[in-house]
């Protein structure tokens, strides 16, 4: 989501701030020697399906394979926790975040439609 895309540390000050935040379910991949954020990843808990909340790799980093890894690590840490599913929100004109996360084994489940009108 267009949301998403622009979350900054005071985004995340905030939701650690929900009664639903997890310092468990938060992975950053830090880029040694420099310490720059190279990537993260965040699974938001549910019953019985927890959701891929976030996930986000810096510019620099991309195309190094490090947001499948992150996708890969939700799922495991999602299972290892018990959930029996999990699902994300992605835009419906992303074909390259939803060709990546058919790969990973995500399938459709449903379409949403925002409409809105300038007054």
């Amino acid at each position: 989501h267009p949301e998403q895309g622009r979350f900054s540390t005071e985004d995340l000050a905030r939701r650690m701030g929900e009664d639903w935040w997890d310092p468990g379910r938060l992975r950053l991949i830090e880029h040694a020697p420099s310490g720059e954020l190279a990537g993260f990843g965040w699974v938001k808990p549910g019953a019985p399906s927890d959701e891929l909340y976030l996930v986000g790799v810096s510019e620099a980093h991309r195309g190094r394979g490090l947001a499948g890894w992150l996708v890969r690590d939700a799922q495991a840490t999602s299972a290892a926790r018990g959930a029996s599913a999990m699902n994300l929100y992605v835009e419906g004109d992303n074909v390259s975040a939803i060709r990546s996360y058919r790969g990973a084994g995500f399938e459709l489940d449903s379409r949403d439609v925002q409409l809105s009108v300038v007054q």
